[in-house]
């Protein structure tokens, strides 16, 4: 049997990895150093990983420029600012996450529809992402993932496609156990500052369900091998293995109101 790397992939860690990031002009470099670090386990190479490169470049000047308008050019008060990835699965197989937290609501700013000078300072960089991620790209009302205590703002992510996960990593419990899956999903909104949170678990016939009660009205169900939840936009459902998305989005739908932007 062949053993599992200590340095597991993202599909294997509860909440994918996060970084701290600078707020100063290293930070484009802080972060494409972070990611490339799980390039090796993900099995990005080439072309793609130059791009993930680009683009992560991109959101994380982009945050540091709106650290900076919501400071008014102060960066005195250390905003928080990180890097988050995740793999998840999608419709064509796996992909990876990759996201920018800051503290401003301000949506991010890129150029007008149809703009083509590439040379504009403010929104030529998500014209890249844009481009890059074939419109895999968008932002989310949040919270952050290792400010202490947690302060909110928003992500600015983007996702690229994934192959499958390398050979010899076994599924990790909560992809496949669902009283192991809730409890991880608990132990997540609760690092993000979620509290009175309420877990159920137990054993029907024929199926395992559990269920976490996260604020009032939002319940999520964790039975044969999904979450789900209902919510505005009606009723959402994903599968164990996308442990850290259920935790994305409900943080999210939490956080939602006063800024309409694209969840990951």
């Amino acid at each position: 049997m062949t053993s599992v790397p200590s340095s597991r992939p993202l599909s294997c860690r509860p909440g994918g990895a996060a970084w701290a990031l600078p707020a100063d002009e290293t930070i484009a470099a802080v972060a494409r150093t972070n990611a490339a670090e799980e390039f090796g386990a993900l099995g990005v190479t080439g072309e793609p990983a130059e791009d993930v490169e680009v683009m992560v470049s991109e959101i994380a000047t982009n945050a540091l420029q709106h650290a900076a308008r919501s400071s008014g050019g102060v960066m005195g008060s250390a905003p928080a600012l990180e890097l988050w990835m995740y793999r998840r699965l999608s419709a064509d197989g796996h992909e990876l996450v990759v996201s920018v937290f800051d503290q401003s609501c301000e949506p991010p700013r890129r150029s007008p529809c149809g703009a083509a000078d590439l040379t504009a300072e403010d929104g030529r960089g998500l014209m890249l992402v844009e481009a890059l991620s074939n419109g895999r790209w968008g932002f989310y009302a949040t919270r952050s993932r290792l400010a202490n205590p947690v302060v909110r703002g928003k992500a600015t992510w983007f996702a690229v496609p994934l192959p499958a996960r390398p050979d010899g990593f076994a599924p990790a419990a909560w992809e496949h156990d669902e009283a192991e899956a809730v409890t991880a999903l608990k132990t997540l909104l609760a690092l993000r500052g979620f509290d009175n949170l309420i877990l159920q678990s137990r054993s029907e016939p024929g199926s395992r369900l559990a269920v976490l009660s996260v604020v009032t009205g939002l319940t999520v169900w964790c039975q044969d091998g999904h979450f789900r939840w209902d919510g505005p936009r009606g009723r959402r459902r994903l599968p164990l293995a996308d442990l850290t998305a259920a935790a994305e989005a409900i943080v999210a739908l939490h956080e939602s109101t006063g800024l309409d932007g694209t969840a990951a």
